[in-house]
């Protein structure tokens, strides 16, 4: 995929001055994929882990866990190091 901002020059409210849009690309837009897993299966779990305390509840009191994820080997590690069972882990 190419990305490319094709508009109008334009002024952005910035601070502390405004700057000025223009034409111009970002060239071709990848995704480094082993960099993501790392990232998703170490701060997912983190995260849920605060969330659950924020709500004062623990992984026993959940029914079912749904991540907006597509990688099912992502949600197969988030699940294990969170200690979810798959059967709870949403697939869809």
């Amino acid at each position: 995929m190419l990305c490319k901002y094709a508009g109008e020059d334009r002024e952005v409210a910035t601070k502390p001055e405004k700057t000025i849009m223009s034409k111009g690309g970002y060239g071709f837009i990848t995704m480094n994929g082993k960099e993501v897993y790392k990232f998703a299966t170490r701060v997912v779990p983190t995260v849920l882990d605060e969330s659950l305390e924020a709500a004062g509840i623990t992984v026993d009191d959940v029914d079912h866990l749904l991540l907006h994820q597509a990688n099912i080997r992502i949600m197969e590690q988030v699940a294990k190091r969170m200690n979810i069972p798959m059967s709870k882990v949403s697939e869809r």
